[in-house]
């Protein structure tokens, strides 16, 4: 499980940080094998974040990912 698709052995995970480098959260510890979009879907900070918890609704704000999550 934790072999990825490009031949290594890896853990994912999530970090957050806001604009002075602050960490804001830290989850995960999938296995490898995990794809980015069901990372962000099983760890605490996206069901967070999709149920309103996490920002305020007038907080500007930007996240800056990789290839793998979908914007929406």
């Amino acid at each position: 499980m934790y072999f990825s698709r490009k031949g290594f052995y890896a853990i994912n995970f999530q970090v957050v940080v806001d604009a002075n480098l602050r960490f804001m959260y830290v989850g995960g510890g999938l296995p490898g094998t995990v794809y980015d979009g069901h990372c962000w879907d099983r760890v605490s900070f996206g069901q967070r974040l999709a149920g309103g918890e996490i920002l305020p609704d007038d907080a500007n704000y930007y996240f800056i990912v990789d290839g793998g999550y979908v914007v929406s």
